[in-house]
């Protein structure tokens, strides 16, 4: 059986981070209106809890 190199580690993380990264640029406006639909549908804090 083959260890796992640090080699192996960083090679794994690398691209890992890469995908992330290109997921993020290629889906910005679905990201972006999908954070913004939920801000504005949250319910407002409330400032008193009744008892």
């Amino acid at each position: 059986m083959k260890n796992i190199t640090k080699r192996d580690l960083k090679a794994f993380l690398l691209g890992f981070a890469t995908m992330l990264l290109i997921e993020l640029a290629l889906n910005w406006g679905d990201l972006e209106r999908g954070f913004k639909d939920g801000y504005n549908g949250g319910k407002p804090y409330p400032k008193e809890i009744d008892k």
